[in-house]
Order: C-alpha cells, then structure tokens, then sequence
C-alpha cells in the first residue's frame, strides 16, 4: 500500500527501515487505497521486518452487478493548504478569493480541491439492498468513458444520469463499501 508523507513527516522515515505509524487517513487515488499522514500521525522505528510481503493480507477485488435505486451526490471543496485540507463549508463564487476559517490562510476559488462524493442505496443482482460510496476521481473516469464529465459540474444532473442508467459493473475491495470502478452496462448486455 503507498503512504504519502505531508510537511515534516518525510524526515522521519529512510528507505529500507521498518516503522509503526499511526492516525493515518485514507483516501481512494487512481482506484487504488492509500494512506496520508496527518498533524496527528505518530511514527516510530521498529524492528526490521525481513520480508514485509510475507506478513501481508491481500484484499481481493470484488465484481458486482448494481441498479441505483436512490443517489445523494455532495460536493465541498477543501483548503488549497496541503497541512489543512478542511472542508470550506460556504464559498461564494462571485468572489476570486476566500480565507479558510480552520487554518486562516487565504486562497484563490480557483485552486480549491473539489471532493465529490456519491452515495448509493442499491439492488444487487441476487436481489439484495446495500450502500456504496462512489469518490470523485472514480465518477470521473466513469464520466469521461461516458464524454459526460461535465456532469460533475451539476451534482442534480449526475444524479439524474446515473439513476436512469439500469444496470452498472462495479469493483471493490471486499470488506469496503468504496467502489473503485463503475461501468455502464450496455442496454443489450442486461439480464432479463
């Protein structure tokens, strides 16, 4: 699993050593799990493990095929300051700039990271119910195959799409309810 190291961190850490690191967070990049560290992130040196690969538990990839039966799409968008990275609760576009309250650092509008995220009740193909999560860089390529990623740009029109598409492929690591890729399934393709 890939770590990226923020502000000091990456003093911390040499190459070829072992550490236990703690008050990480995760996000979802290029469909794949990473880890982030934090201001509160502690790492401490450790033995040295001989061959980490062999302590490893591999999650595999699960397949699924979903129909949305409901959709709440929300979009924020996070302070510019990498140390930051807090919600900006209200941003008033008319504006070319804005002072996050958090850390009081002023920014440009256009800068900001827009986070947007897709909750989802859905049917599976054995007729059970659940939720997803979809994250941005996940609906986006999902949009781009689609030549709609202008979609992102208006959360009640993304909504709309993918409520009116029946049938969809999914990826996931079992045990997450995170979806790492969505694909159409093609009209002529769909069970009966």
């Amino acid at each position: 699993m890939r770590i990226t190291f923020w502000g000091d961190t990456s003093e911390l850490v040499q190459t070829g050593k072992s550490y236990l690191i703690s008050h990480v967070s995760t996000r979802m990049f290029n469909g794949e799990l990473t880890l982030n560290t934090t201001m509160s992130t502690k790492i401490s040196q450790i033995e040295d493990v001989e061959d980490p690969k062999e302590d490893l538990t591999f999650i595999e990839e699960k397949e699924e095929i979903i129909s949305i039966s409901q959709i709440k799409i929300t979009q924020n968008y996070k302070c510019c300051n990498t140390s930051c990275n807090k919600t900006i609760p209200e941003i008033d576009f008319q504006n070319s700039f804005i002072r996050c309250q958090a850390c009081q650092m002023k920014q440009s509008i256009k800068k900001m990271k827009r986070a947007t995220t897709a909750f989802l009740n859905v049917t599976l193909e054995n007729s059970t119910t659940t939720k997803f999560v979809i994250f941005e860089e996940a609906l986006h390529k999902f949009l781009d195959l689609e030549k709609n990623a202008q979609l992102l740009e208006n959360p009640d029109q993304l909504e709309d799409h993918l409520l009116e598409i029946e049938q969809f492929k999914v990826s996931h690591q079992s045990h997450s309810d995170v979806l790492s890729k969505i694909n159409r399934i093609p009209v002529s393709n769909q069970s009966e």
